[in-house]
Parts: C-alpha cells; structure tokens; sequence
C-alpha cells in the first residue's frame, strides 16, 4: 500500500490537522521499526515467487496476496528502485523481503501485521580500532535447526552490539566472524529469537523454538489451505508432534479428547478394535449413516471397509477390526477435523457429518539424514473389577440358599458348591485378562532434497500382543514414500504419495473377560493330567476352550495420491489429483474339537471353518483450476474443480463343516460339506464445485462454497443435489479504535457460518429390485432346483437427506497471544431422514428405503482454552484446554405414536434416551425391587411389564466431554500430560438378567454390599439374594430396563503422559549425529471415576483399554 494513496484517502474536512497527525503516527512507527532488528510477528510465513525484472511494487503486491500483511511504501522512494529476479519456493517472509532489498539502499521494519519500506540508514563512519578488532576475529560456523532437527534457511545472525551479521543459507548453515565472548543474536520470523554466546568452539548448533502464537499456523480445509487468523470455518487440528507421543496403533485413538466437538468412544482394549467417531453429534437416525467422511492425502477412504460383506461375515470381538489399523500413525502429518458449513460444504453430500482430512508425511529441502526410531514396552489391562472373593462368595451362596430355605443337595443348580474346591481361591481375572501384553514399535526415515525437488522414504513395524492367555498378537509392517518436484521456472510442480501396510491380527473371536469377572471364584483346575481341557462334566464351561477357536485375519492396504500442477498465467493455475485406495481384508475363522467340550462333540460335524475375503477399491481424479487475482486492490481467490470418484466392494464367505482332523481346518477343500456366498457393490460418486475467497485488510473475510453433486445411490431424476454455504470472519483487533482502547487485546475475530450439506449414507441399489440365487429342496431332474429369490423391496424415489448447519465463534488473543480463548456455538438440523421404514413382515422384507420427514437438531458449545504460562529461555509450561457441551433432539416425528419407533424416540428428547421402567425402591419387610406399571400400579413381578411401562427417559448420551493437556520443558527435557474426560449417564452395573444376585456366578463387591439384608433394611437398594426361578426376589430381579440400573458417571483419564530428553550439542558433534533423543510414554495410565464397572467409557462386559507404557530412542544422523 502506498503512503500517498493512504494520505489522499483522508476527507476533506479537517484535512491539514488529519495530515498532520497521521504523519506523526507513520513518523512513530517508523521510529519504532528503525530499533527493531526482526519482528517475531509474523509466525512462519513462506512465500513461493518466480520473478524476472519484476518492479519492486509487484514483488510487494506479491507478499501482501500470499501473507495477508501490507506494505506501505513511498512512490518517490521506490521510484528508481532496480528490478528485483527471484526464483523461491516456501521461503520466509524476512528472506524475501532481505533479498528484494539488497543493494537498493532500502530496508524495512514489521509491526504486527504491517511491513514498511523505508530508506536505509547511512553506514557509520568507520573507525580505525573496530576496523583492526575485525580483522581479527576469526570465523564462527554453525547450523540452525528446528527442534524437530530440521535445517532453517534464511535465519538471521547477527552480533550483538553491532551490525555485523549473516543469514543461514539452504542447508541451514551459516559462517560469521567472531570473537569468544561476543553474543550472536538468532532471529527467524515464526520462531522464537535467542542468544548465543561465542565459545572456543568454532562450529556450534543453535536450535529455535517455534514462536508463541499459532494463529499464522497453516490449516487444511480441503482443496486449499489458509492460517488459523484468517480462517472462517470451525477446523480442528492435530500435528504429528501429538500423534507421536503416544503408543498406539489406530490413529483415531490419538485425537480422543484433543477436539473440541470431536467424539470418539474406543470399543474394547484388544488389539486391531474398532471405535466409534461422532462430529458435533448423531445426525441421523440411521444409526450407520452418522460417520464423518475420511480422507487420506485427497482419496477417499471408507471407514466401514472391513464390516460385512456379506451380512453374516465374521468380526473379531471389540466391534469388529477398524481399518484405521492398517496405518502407520508414524506416517501422519497432520490431521484437520472439519465441523461445520464453511469448512465441509465443499465436499457438498460426503461432509453432512463432519470431514476428517488425514495428510502424511512429505520430504523437506535440506541435506540427506536418517531418522531411525525404536521403542519397547508392556501393557496391562488399566482397570480390573472388585469382586467377591472366596469367602465372600460362598457366604453370597449360602445366603441365597437360606433365603430360599434350600438345602445345599437340594439346590436345582449349585455345580460350585458341590463339584468345585471350595478350599482353594481362583483369581479369573487373573488368569484370563491378567497377562502382560509387549509391544515393539520401529520406524527408518530416509528424506532430504533441494528446494526443487525433495524426497522422503520410511519403513515401518508394529507389534503387540493381547493380555489373553495363548499366542495372540497384531504385527504389521509399513512403507511409505513422498516425491516432491517443482521446475526451475515454479510454473510445474508435482507431488507422489503412496504409502502400503501388510497386517496380521490373529486373535480369539471371544473376549473372555465376561467369564473373567463371573466365574465363581473356587479352585478348578484347568487341565486335566494328559493336558486336555478340564470341563468337570458339564460342571464346568472352561474358558480356554473358547479361547481355542481361532481368528486370523489379514490386512494389505495400498493408498496413492498424485497432484500435479501448472501455472498458466499469473495467478492461473490448474491442477488435478490423482488418488488410489485398495484396502483387502481376508480373515479365517477355526472352531477345532479342543473348543467344545468333549461330552458334546459329535466328531468331525462339530469342525468348522469360516473363510472371508473383502476388498474395497475406490479411484478419485479432482482436476481444479485455481486464480488468485487482486479485487479492488484487494486478494480474492477462485476455485472451480470437479469430483469423479467409484468405490467397488466385493466379498466372498466360505463356510466348511466336517473336517476329519484340526489340521485341515485352514484347508476349504477338506471340508465335508461348504456353504458360499459372495457380493458386489458398486457406488459412483460426481460433483463440480466452487469457491470464492475474499480478503479486505485482512480484517473482512469472506468465503462462498457450491456444489453440486450426483450419487449412484438414488433413483433417475433424483441423483442430483446441490449445496453450499457461506463463512464469514471479522478480525476486530485489526481495528485501530479497539487497538487503542484494548491494548491487551492481541486477536480478536467474529466468525459466522452457515450453509447446507446432503447425505446419500444408505446402501447401494434401494431403488432397485435385486435377486438372490437360492436353491430348491424339491428334485428338479433328479437334483435340487437352482433359482432366485426377491433380495429387499426397491423404490425408486427417495432423495437426499437435508443438513442445514449454523455456526457462530469468538476467538480472542491476550498479551500477545499468551492467552487464546476460542468460543463456539453450533446448531445442527438434519430433514428428510434416509431410513430403511420398517414395513410388515407379510411383505416378505422388514424395511424399504424412505424419506421420513423428521427433523433432527444437534447444538452445543464448544470452548478452547490455549495458554503460555511461562516462557523463559530454559525453561516453558504451556497449557491446551478444551470442553465441548452437546445437545442432541428430536425436534419432529410426524405420527410417532403409531410407528415402530414408538417405544424407542421421544419428540424433544435426545436419540440416545433410554426408557425404562420407573423402580420404586426394595421393600424393607421382603427386600424384593418395586415398580410403577404405566398405570401408575406397583408391581413386583418384571413378567408382567412390557415395553410400554418404560415410562422414564434418560438421555444416556455425553453430557460433556473434553481435555487437558499441560506441556513443560526444561533445557532438553520434555514433559506432556494430557488427560481426558467425560459425563454422561450410564449403567451402575452391565446387568444381563442371567447372573442374578445369589445364583451361581460371580459378582461385584458393590452389588454385594447392596443387597437387602433382612426385614427393616431400609438402606438396601438391590434385592435380597436368591438362586431359584421361583422365588420373589428373582422374579423382581433387576434389569438393564430399570432407571435403578442408571447412574450419572463422570471419568477423568490420564489418556497419556510423555516424557523425552534431546541431548545438547555439544554431545551431538562429539558423536557425529544430528540428534539424540530418549523417550518414555504411558497411554490410559489411570482412570478417575464414580463408576463401579470395568471401563467407564463403552460400559460393557468388553476388556478395558490397556495401560501401556513404552521406552524408545530416536537418533538422526
């Protein structure tokens, strides 16, 4: 921007005052830049040009379009400037700006967001003294890295108390003439500036430390990347640096509790186990349909890959396998969670429940190193359950038996006390959740390259075991590879990403820790002397006999991406991206004769095999065109781009029977008699879109998203969508009144979105009428008929689903953004439904694909909390704290009462209600559980209760949920401590209605602490003990359909702690190596809570998550 354009802009009236004291500030803040070295305000701007006897006007019109700040400059001054040639791809701001001024007898200064162009001071008159203490001195050589141990080209060195300095060149290195004693002053726009005191050594390293504020921090929102100050959409992120520390091996796991709104639940603590992602809550009320969209570096990825296709095909217990194991999260760069409008409109019907970007690895310019990586560790199950013991639990029995006033011989069913050691304790849980589980994790990273072209190449290995008794393990192994080219010219560039990963998961298809935690607690031995498993008769269910059956499964998952780019014109780019996803899944599911109890085994019938094999190929070309052009002397930014993507799933199910021996069980030819099925499907996805960024002063923001979108999905005349939405932002710190009046305020932006997403999250082929093959058990020529059979009933003329998303935010810096405080408010409303309509069994099918006008709102307030608490040179403590507050509703259900969702929803109520039967307490005189029937009747046999006397509702969804996390550093130490929470009802104890109090079976010492003790126990809230089918007390037993079983449950996990030391420099040049660090890290370490269960998070009779701490070295070299 010019000075004089800025001066003529002023009215008219009062125009010579209004001069004169716009003069003194520019006067005031030219005194200010000329005592400013560097600023530190700028966070890490790079800069791509390519220019030839450019004007220097266009060089600074070029930096205002890229970064956002603006330039004032005097024409006079510039007027006979020389033309400036740069050639640069991704460097600093400062560099730019040093090398477009060189020898044009300019310089500038940087305050916040405004860089002035002002004449260079004339040079001191030399004197002879420093003239000979110069040339004296002797040179002083180095590197400058990033903590991360990567080179920084273009820091500035200089020497304090003088104007004597250098800036480092590509490779990061740098050469200045100094004396012992003298203090180097190291400076790089975005990291944080230090000083150096010259020794005896002449080669010395310096590491810079990124600078406070992350607002300039680079943000991914789908085909275009801005910064957190200037973004206008709600975008989360997560960096490699926090993936990294913890030790897990599905990367979804390592974002629980990081983003606000972002809601992930882990299934299970066995290996390879799925979890469930919500963002901003359940949309639909298909319960499949609410999945955010996955994408890895541009290519879609399904995250239902590995579920049934077809619909009996076997999953390994924790939910089924997640196809997120099968990446390396070593491998991840970065991962952006897109929530609202602004952020997921440009992936139009695919981003109706949020948009997860995964972006991996890429090479950096600088010198070739290897990273190599290598950690040990062990993990035990975090939380075990309190249990009767010995004592306790026969005591338990007896009660119940003299309660029911029966004998012990009399006993209908008390295997226990009769055919058990009743002398002798057994531990369960011990022995079948208790192991220690190992886990090896390494990593080899080769990368390197010139600022043309670089590279980055990795190998992986990944291994654990499981705390089950037996050979069960999860090991995979990974390769990756990046290529990055740009020309000479910066008109092509290209980008080549593909990374593979091979597992195998050989697990058990039960998890024994329901027989862990209800077995009695009496001696039985396991064995018996010729090593064959114990069953006691039939006394006794041996759990290791269900442990013998065996699941192998197998995973090969293959991405590619490629984007290639010209720039046509100034500002006029095109681009397509290449991408290419093959995820196979094959699995092998053995029931041997050692599963089954041997008086129930009917010789080789009782032999089976299942044998699975599913795979997922899904191609995506995006060609985009991009312009970038200054409006109004402002930057405005069009994209316009297409989407042709086609997924093909495909699976077979063998299943055998009759094998002769367990050794043949791996073989489907050996099997007597075999059952197949198989399945295709096939999902063609099409959309155009647009989009339109407009910056003014960087302080108005705007930015319109469209698209258009077609889906295979539905009917003719009904596969086409459109969508959009608009974001906007105002950064009123900007503003000069409020600069004054709030000098404490550093950041300041409103930001509204609002906008329309659709869904298409149904099954391939509803509107169509498919067939099944079937056979006939009448002969047809001597040999059973072959025909086909009706697969679902078709119709033709449901349309999309409807996500309208509004969205309101206040982001706040304080004290130079020490303090970031980020609020936001969204509301959510999902229509027209896709559901499958439930429909009258005489039709033959149970649903047909509708468009049910219900209306679904979720809202809620999510609140970040990011603040440096000390920064001093050596030492920092930073803290990140985030809490999101949901609120789910059903707003509209036309003709509920009459449908099948009678008994399940509730208008203005949440989907995830429990109803249950109203409980009025234990009596005190027979200690048997009362209820209240719909009729407002007590009741005291749960037989004659029904669906419809589940009159209370309680909402058994997250109430809030977040995290904590505090980061200190001291010299070369490390610490970070994060800790995750939630509350939300939920189950006191998983009741199944089998093992009631008294009977046979373990149970929790709380339950036992709770029972009725006898008439007058006014405290009792379980029934009395009982073991007969007959008795009061077990017809009143207690059910997971009572709210006496319900409980509000708040739990705080330490989710991961980590700590790491970097050896100094001193010590890295006396090994030759560029950097040494140790490590030590705990995943689900402790777990703070009021619930009684095993795990407070999934609630069930599942494993809890392993606690797992690990031990690791990185060296680079």
């Amino acid at each position: 921007m010019q000075w004089n354009r800025f001066v003529k802009t002023v009215p008219r009236k009062g125009r010579y005052s209004t001069k004169i004291l716009l003069s003194v500030r520019l006067t005031c803040i030219l005194t200010i830049c000329a005592c400013l070295e560097v600023s530190a305000g700028t966070y890490g701007q790079q800069i791509t040009l390519s220019l030839r006897n450019a004007p220097l006007r266009q060089v600074f019109n070029a930096i205002e379009k890229q970064t956002g700040y603006l330039v004032f400059f005097n024409n006079e001054l510039i007027r006979n400037a020389r033309p400036v040639t740069l050639n640069v791809k991704d460097i600093s701001l400062e560099e730019v700006l040093r090398r477009s001024l060189k020898d044009q007898h300019l310089e500038y200064g940087i305050v916040e967001k405004t860089i002035i162009i002002k004449r260079a001071s004339p040079p001191p008159a030399e004197q002879p003294a420093p003239v000979t203490e110069e040339a004296v001195r002797a040179p002083v050589t180095g590197v400058v890295r990033d903590t991360a141990g990567h080179p920084l080209p273009g820091v500035t060195i200089s020497i304090k108390g003088t104007k004597k300095g250098t800036a480092t060149g590509a490779n990061g290195r740098f050469s200045i003439n100094a004396d012992p004693g003298d203090v180097l002053l190291v400076s790089f726009i975005g990291y944080q500036s230090r000083e150096y005191t010259v020794g005896t050594d002449t080669d010395i390293s310096i590491v810079l430390r990124v600078a406070i504020s992350g607002l300039d921090e680079t943000v991914v929102k789908g085909y275009y990347t801005t910064s957190k100050r200037l973004n206008t959409g709600a975008v989360g992120t997560v960096r490699a640096e926090t993936i990294e520390k913890q030790p897990v091996s599905n990367v979804l796991t390592a974002l629980i509790g990081r983003v606000p709104g972002l809601d992930i639940t882990q299934q299970s603590g066995i290996p390879g186990s799925s979890v469930t992602v919500r963002i901003r809550g359940t949309n639909s009320l298909t319960a499949t349909a609410n999945d955010p969209l996955y994408l890895i570096d541009g290519v879609p990825f399904l995250a239902n890959s590995t579920n049934t296709v077809p619909n009996n095909f076997r999953q390994q217990p924790g939910g089924g396998a997640s196809p997120f194991n099968s990446l390396n999260p070593a491998d991840i760069e970065s991962i952006e969670v897109l929530k609202d409008a602004d952020a997921t409109a440009i992936y139009g019907s695919r981003g109706a429940n949020g948009v997860i970007l995964i972006t991996t690895k890429r090479g950096k310019a600088g010198d070739s190193k290897i990273d190599a990586n290598f950690s040990k560790g062990f993990g035990r199950v975090a939380r075990m359950m309190d249990l009767l013991d010995r004592r306790q639990y026969l005591d338990m029995r007896y009660e119940a038996l003299r309660n029911d006033g029966v004998a012990i011989g009399d006993a209908s069913y008390a295997p226990d006390l009769l055919q058990w050691d009743t002398t002798r304790s057994t531990d369960w849980q011990d022995l079948l959740i208790g192991n220690t589980a190992h886990y090896t994790n390494a990593q080899l990273t080769l990368s390197g390259g010139s600022a043309n072209t670089n590279y980055s190449l990795s190998g992986g290995y990944w291994r654990e075991t499981a705390v089950f008794p037996g050979d069960f393990a999860d090991t995979k192994a990974s390769a990756r590879f990046s290529l990055n080219h740009t020309s000479a010219d910066q008109r092509w560039k290209a980008q080549l990403t593909g990374t593979f990963l091979k597992e195998k998961n050989n697990l058990s298809p039960n998890d024994p820790t329901h027989n862990a935690v209800t077995l009695p607690p009496l001696g039985m031995d396991l064995y018996l002397p010729d090593g064959k498993l114990n069953f006691a008769g039939t006394a006794f269910a041996n759990p290791l006999a269900a442990l013998n059956q065996k699941y192998d499964a197998r995973t090969t998952n293959l991405n590619a991406n490629s984007l290639i780019s010209y720039r046509i014109l100034k500002g006029l780019e095109f681009k397509v991206q290449l991408g290419y996803s093959n995820l196979r899944y094959t699995t092998l599911y053995t029931v041997p004769e050692s599963a089954t109890n041997p008086v129930y085994f009917l010789g080789p019938a009782n032999r089976a095999a299942e044998y699975g094999d599913h795979t997922t190929e899904t191609w995506n070309i995006e060609p985009q065109l991009t312009y970038d052009v200054r409006f109004l002397g402002q930057p405005l930014k069009v994209l316009l781009g297409t989407t042709f993507q086609q997924s093909t799933q495909k699976g077979s199910l063998d299943y055998g029977s009759g094998f002769v021996d367990d050794a043949l069980l791996e073989n489907r030819g050996s099997a007597q008699a075999v059952t197949s099925r198989t399945a295709f499907s096939d999902y063609k996805y099409n959309a155009l879109f647009a989009l339109v960024n407009y910056n003014v002063d960087g302080k108005y923001l705007l930015n319109l998203t469209a698209r258009r979108d077609g889906s295979s999905r539905f009917g003719p005349g009904n596969r086409f969508g459109n969508f959009g939405a608009v974001g906007a932002a105002w950064i009123f710190s900007e503003e000069k009144a409020l600069k004054d009046a709030l000098p404490f305020l550093s950041f300041g932006k409103l930001r509204l979105s609002y906008g329309t997403t659709g869904s298409d999250a149904i099954s391939n082929y509803g509107y169509v009428s498919l067939y099944n093959s079937t056979s006939s058990y009448y002969p047809y020529y001597g040999d059973n008929g072959i025909g086909l059979q009706p697969a679902n009933l078709a119709n033709s003329d449901f349309k999309w689903e409807s996500n309208r998303k509004a969205d309101i935010a206040l982001e706040l810096g304080f004290l130079k953004d020490r303090i970031l405080l980020n609020t936001n408010f969204y509301r959510n409303r999902s229509s027209n439904q896709l559901i499958g309509y439930p429909i009258s069994q005489v039709s033959g099918f149970s649903s047909v694909p509708f468009n049910l006008p219900a209306v679904v709102q979720n809202t809620g307030w999510e609140i970040e909390l990011n603040t440096t608490n000390i920064a001093r040179r050596d030492f920092s403590w930073t803290t990140s704290f985030n809490i999101t507050i949901p609120d789910n509703k059903l707003i509209d259900y036309p003709d509920l009462a009459s449908s099948s969702n009678a008994n399940t929803y509730v208008v203005g109520e949440p989907l995830t209600i429990a109803k249950l039967v109203p409980t009025l307490g234990i009596d005190p005189n027979t200690g048997v559980m009362r209820y209240r029937n719909r009729l407002g009747d007590t009741v005291t046999n749960i037989a004659l209760l029904g669906v419809a006397d589940r009159t209370v509702a309680i909402n058994i969804g997250k109430q809030l949920f977040g995290g904590l996390q505090n980061s200190f550093r001291y010299k070369g130490f490390q610490l970070d401590v994060f800790l995750q929470f939630s509350k939300a009802n939920g189950r006191i104890w998983n009741v199944n209605g089998v093992y009631v109090p008294g009977y046979y079976g373990n149970l929790p010492q709380y339950v036992y602490d709770r029972r009725w003790k006898g008439p007058g126990d006014t405290g009792a809230t379980l029934n009395k003990l009982t073991q007969s089918a007959t008795s009061p007390a077990y017809q009143a037993r207690p059910r997971n359909t009572d709210d006496a079983a319900y409980a509000s449950i708040f739990f705080a996990r330490l989710k991961n702690v980590a700590l790491s030391y970097n050896f100094p420099d001193t010590w890295l040049k006396k090994m030759k190596i560029l950097n040494l660090r140790v490590y030590a890290q705990g995943q689900n370490l402790a777990t703070f809570t009021n619930y009684l269960g095993m795990d407070p998070e999934n609630q069930s009779a599942s494993i809890a998550p392993i606690a797992v701490t690990t031990f690791g070295l990185q060296v680079t070299f």
